[in-house]
């Protein structure tokens, strides 16, 4: 960069301009990505040694209770099946307490069977026989899993039946109207349907709290989404259980490892960490992604590098699923408080008065009071009152609730903990296209920029807390990566435009000059490998993160920049990258035609302008194998529009020259060619 900004390129001046500007910015992105990146470390957790201090067998388990929040937006979007499954993988965990199902999860404790959702243990193509010595798993294996079609078809008829509401609405076993008859509009409800009678599974163990809430909805009203969801089931579980930690997982992350809670716990219950531990993060990992995973959907750089090395920070980010969470550190607490301050049940003190000793934990069932505070405290009108009193919970402002939350809380002095367990805690649903792709990374694309424009932006929120200077670029970092987008688009048009123009945008390189080039790309590539070393990621997925960088970079990014434009179907979002693609081969052709006829000396030149040109398409190379491969699916709108940019740019480019001087221009009069 320093080479770039000292030598400027006389024929191209706003073409180096542009160029070095862009450089610049790069530079500071590089730099903002590497500092949280200094010291990685891999935890490791020992459950035998858990087990040997609080959960003795044959003692009562010194374990904290956990509650688990299960967050569903549209069973038409998100079918009622994933989330059953979700559900049942719950109940399944390996937890001292009686969280039994009535049949699964005594057959999951009985043999052992991982992962307890049944859809996915069932569709598992391995040897299910392996490690099984018990004569009757077979029989029982065979009858667990007709008994699970059988469900499976009753609530795939209960999704076609609610499809067909009635012109009436649908009642209640009474007569009465049902309250979701209006999806946007109606009050909050809270029902629990496992627990409150005392019911038995089949081995005789009692069921757990099963708590169904749906916040009110109103027009007029910000429901605030996700966020709001999240809040609601707090406030309610903290009349029903007050769980000391919570876990949150979407409807569509199942269990894929039974011991994930007491993984949690090993941190939670460790005597040094416990009191100043907000969450434990655990990674994402997802089922039915391609092999070779084009479009990156795995995220394994981002869960397998960064959240690493915020690990060595003792501040990994919360990305919105598969967290544990201390629930002081989201009543807004800070680490380390006396013990008059840890009373638990703030929230219905502060709302519907003081609550009796010892009203807490295992409850056999819901009194009538009891349910109408579930209601009262799932209503937006109560919880404007909470508000007043009570600065907790998840925190609204931007789509992206997982950042900021977790970053108002490490403001405040907690930690926070990455937990990678050999067998992955979760697995989920991720896009398997590239539409879903492109508006789940603009999602979070715009949120960044909500939060950069916020008044919680770590640029300016927090210095009187307790944020470390490392934790706050890595902040800063996440928030300001779609800016990135501007220079990343210039740079990948500007090597079109040196083939369209002739003009080159790398000065004449003398051999001092040389020498730091490469000793600046050793280092680069010295870094990566030791990235890849130390968290076990593969080339190929390396490789495959740094193309999406580029088609995330000049799609969605470039759109979440520009707030007004998320508006527009994911077809807008493709227009971009179609066109720096087309640009580029019209670039290339034009070179080689030019060099064609010019001779055998042009070639020289050409080779360096062609390698800059082949580095775009590389990198977008998964976006144009999906657009090939969707053949008629592509809307036509997309290839008409840019089309219609790239030939409107290359006529510009190719015949106007802007960025040439008045001098050059009429010295050029009357020469033909591609350099006209």
């Amino acid at each position: 960069m320093q080479y770039r900004l000292t030598h400027p390129v006389n024929d191209a001046y706003p073409l180096w301009l542009v160029l070095g500007i862009c450089e610049v910015w790069f530079a500071i992105s590089w730099l903002l990505d590497q500092f949280p990146k200094w010291s990685p470390i891999n935890r490791e957790t020992h459950l035998d040694r858990l087990a040997l201090r609080y959960d003795r067998e044959g003692e009562p388990s010194q374990l904290v209770p956990i509650d688990v929040f299960v967050s569903t937006v549209d069973p038409m979007k998100e079918p009622p099946l994933i989330t059953v499954n979700t559900v049942l993988s719950i109940l399944a965990v390996d937890d001292p307490v009686d969280k039994f199902a009535r049949k699964w999860v005594p057959f999951c404790k009985k043999f052992n069977v991982e992962p307890r959702a049944p859809e996915f243990y069932f569709a598992q193509m391995i040897d299910y026989l392996k490690d099984k010595i018990q004569p009757s798993f077979v029989k029982e294996r065979r009858a667990m899993k007709r008994e699970y079609e059988e469900f499976k078809i009753r609530i795939n008829a209960l999704v076609v039946k609610a499809q067909k509401m009635p012109e009436e609405g649908w009642t209640m076993q009474d007569g009465t109207p049902w309250p979701g008859n209006n999806s946007r509009d109606h009050p909050g409800t809270a029902d629990v349907f496992l627990g409150h009678t005392g019911g038995l599974d089949t081995d005789g163990h009692e069921l757990p709290h099963l708590v169904y809430v749906s916040r009110e909805k109103h027009p007029g009203f910000q429901h605030h989404k996700k966020a709001g969801a999240m809040n609601a089931l707090i406030r309610v579980s903290a009349v029903l259980t007050n769980g000391t930690y919570l876990l949150n997982v979407d409807c569509d992350h199942y269990f894929n490892n039974s011991k994930a809670l007491k993984e949690a716990m090993c941190f939670f219950m460790d005597p040094v960490l416990r009191k100043k531990t907000c969450y434990v993060q655990f990674p994402q990992r997802f089922d039915g992604i391609d092999l070779h995973d084009r479009y990156a959907n795995r995220n394994i750089v981002f869960f397998d590098i960064n959240l690493k090395g915020l690990d060595g920070l003792q501040d990994p980010m919360y990305v919105g699923t598969g967290c544990c969470f201390n629930r002081q550190a989201l009543y807004g607490y800070d680490p380390l408080l006396t013990e008059a301050d840890l009373e638990p049940n703030i929230i219905v003190k502060s709302c519907c008065g003081p609550r009796k000793k010892g009203r807490s934990g295992n409850k056999k069932y819901i009194s009538r009071g009891q349910q109408k505070e579930l209601n009262l405290l799932s209503q937006f009108s109560i919880w404007k009152t909470l508000k007043r009193v009570w600065k907790i919970e998840w925190i609204y402002g931007s789509v992206t609730e997982d950042i900021l939350t977790g970053f108002k809380m490490h403001a405040r002095g907690w930690i926070s903990i990455y937990c990678m367990p050999p067998r992955p805690a979760f697995k989920g649903s991720a896009p398997i296209n590239l539409s879903d792709r492109l508006n789940q990374v603009l999602r979070w694309a715009l949120g960044s920029v909500e939060i950069l424009l916020s008044r919680h932006c770590p640029l300016w929120y927090g210095y009187n807390g307790k944020l470390k200077l490392l934790e706050r670029l890595a902040y800063i970092n996440t928030i300001v990566y779609p800016i990135t987008s501007l220079p990343l688009l210039a740079y990948c048009i500007l090597p079109a435009i040196c083939l369209l123009t002739g003009k080159f945008i790398v000065p004449e390189i003398r051999n001092y000059a040389g020498m730091w080039f490469i000793l600046l790309f050793l280092s680069i590539f010295s870094t990566s490998i030791l990235e890849l070393r130390w968290s076990g990621v593969s080339i190929e997925d390396w490789w495959t993160n740094e193309q999406f960088w580029v088609i995330g970079g000049t799609s969605a990014h470039l759109f979440a920049v520009f707030q007004e434009l998320y508006v527009f179907k994911w077809t807008s979002l493709i227009i971009p990258p179609t066109t720096v693609l087309i640009v580029n081969l019209l670039g290339i052709v034009a070179g080689v035609s030019y060099a064609i006829n010019s001779g055998y000396q042009s070639w020289g030149p050409l080779f360096g302008k062609l390698f800059f040109a082949f580095w775009v398409i590389v990198h977008l190379y998964p976006f144009l194998k999906g657009l090939l491969r969707r053949q008629n699916r592509t809307p036509t709108i997309v290839i008409v529009w840019s089309v219609l940019l790239a030939s409107i740019f290359s006529l510009l480019w190719g015949h106007i020259d802007p960025f040439s001087s008045d001098a050059t221009k009429t010295a050029a009069r009357g020469q033909c060619g591609v350099n006209c």
